[in-house]
């Protein structure tokens, strides 16, 4: 999900020591949300009784749904180094630099600040 947080990435370079794949931070959203004038999605549960079976299955859609959603995207920002179903193939693993390179996430291994350096020249607006 990295590659989708600020824009599409076309040539993404990744550090030697970077893990490519599910993201594992936690974000606290709520002032977010409020600026944004998004409305949350709730569920109505605590930690001590099961979920509803209907709750779960409509959880389970939406994460199905945000997973599918995912890959097509990662599909058209690849093109053919990485199609949308092979996206969904890895399953949300972590690969390492060149790992990540043969898979098709990503189109080189290099130092994390030359990377930023050349992703940086490569969105700032032509004079």
């Amino acid at each position: 999900m990295g590659l989708m947080r600020s824009r599409a990435v076309t040539h993404p370079v990744v550090d030697d020591d970077l893990l490519v794949g599910k993201s594992r931070s936690l974000h606290h959203l709520s002032p977010f949300r409020k600026q944004a004038n998004l409305k949350a999605r709730t569920i109505a549960a605590n930690p001590f009784e099961p979920l509803a079976d209907d709750t779960i299955q409509r959880l389970l859609g939406d994460l199905e749904a945000a997973r599918n959603t995912f890959a097509e995207s990662v599909g058209r920002y690849r093109g053919t180094r990485l199609t949308s179903q092979a996206a969904l193939a890895t399953e949300a693993q972590d690969y390492r630099g060149g790992e990540a390179v043969a898979l098709g996430l990503a189109d080189a291994t290099g130092h994390a600040v030359e990377a930023f350096d050349s992703f940086v020249r490569a969105i700032k607006p032509k004079k």
